[in-house]
């Protein structure tokens, strides 16, 4: 208890006001780098002025803290980062002395040009020399891709996408380690059409089609029979087939026959293939009748189908 009240009559010593921040028993005022109002200047090291009346020191414009003891960094690192002992220590993007310099974000990201597997991103470019421009791409699924680009460039077409997938792009700018801040910018590729459509198992009412699915996720297929006269039909197919028939149809006609996919509102392209339905059979039987009257024979013919 002794030993306690001792240390904190020692503290009250050094933290009178009559001492300046911590002058007292050996220890320099103001650790040395200040000055007194009305003391001799030896007092707070000529670093900053005490006010005795409070023993707050003033700080000395380069230096800073409770005790003088440390530096200040160029203009307070502007907001933009912390000081240590004098040297700034800047936030992402920033960069300098002062931390008042920085690397601005690309603008006006875009995508265009968009298929099945590409898409093409074009921004604006920064206005500050930097070393690179950063490209990251993330579809929906999870997949993560990063791709550099050369500082004089400010276009960059994105390949093997999966088909009807969104993707998220962010793009930065990097100075040494310094990054700009992300600018973004979505986009979804186009479904693919279904292949090698197929007209088989034709009859005179009937056509089965056939395709190979799409790579896409979707909603449905939708298939539409045109008949030479400009009349069209249209039909909806299930998402997991990829074979129906088409029935009731007219015998000997052509039909022109399209299928694509469907997700939400967007379509793939359209495919196509022609077929004709079959046409009725005629039978002709020839059936001999003998005139019994006469005794000559004559043809009557009988018609089956």
């Amino acid at each position: 208890m002794e030993k306690l009240e001792k240390e904190v009559a020692e503290l009250r010593e050094v933290c009178s006001p009559q001492k300046c921040c911590g002058g007292s028993q050996g220890v320099p005022p103001c650790s040395g780098r200040g000055t007194v109002l009305d003391r001799p200047a030896t007092n707070c090291s000529g670093h900053r002025t005490c006010d005795t009346a409070t023993g707050v020191c003033q700080h000395h414009e380069e230096f800073t803290s409770e005790d003088c003891a440390d530096k200040r960094c160029p203009g307070d690192c502007s907001g933009n980062g912390f000081c240590d002992t004098g040297e700034c220590y800047c936030h992402n993007g920033l960069f300098g002395l002062d931390c008042s310099q920085g690397v601005d974000s690309p603008t006006n990201v875009t995508t265009n040009q968009v298929t099945e597997h590409t898409a093409t991103v074009s921004w604006n470019k920064v206005e500050t020399p930097i070393d690179r421009y950063m490209v990251r791409y993330t579809s929906v699924d999870g997949d993560t891709k990063d791709i550099e680009v050369r500082s004089d460039n400010n276009m960059i077409t994105l390949l093997d996408l999966k088909p009807g997938m969104e993707y998220v792009i962010h793009i930065w700018a990097e100075k040494g380690p310094q990054r700009s801040k992300k600018a973004s910018t979505r986009t979804v590729t186009e479904i693919n059409n279904p292949t090698e459509l197929l007209s088989d198992q034709v009859t005179e009412d009937t056509i089965t089609v056939s395709w190979n699915k799409v790579q896409a996720s979707i909603d449905r297929y939708r298939l539409s029979y045109t008949l030479a006269n400009g009349d069209t039909e249209e039909t909806e197919v299930e998402k997991d087939k990829n074979v129906t028939p088409l029935a009731g149809l007219e015998p000997g006609t052509e039909y022109i026959i399209y299928i694509w996919a469907e997700k939400g509102e967007q379509q793939s392209k359209r495919v196509s293939t022609e077929a004709v339905t079959g046409k009725w059979t005629v039978g002709f039987v020839e059936c001999k009748l003998r005139d019994q009257r006469s005794g000559t024979v004559r043809l009557s013919p009988s018609w089956t189908v």
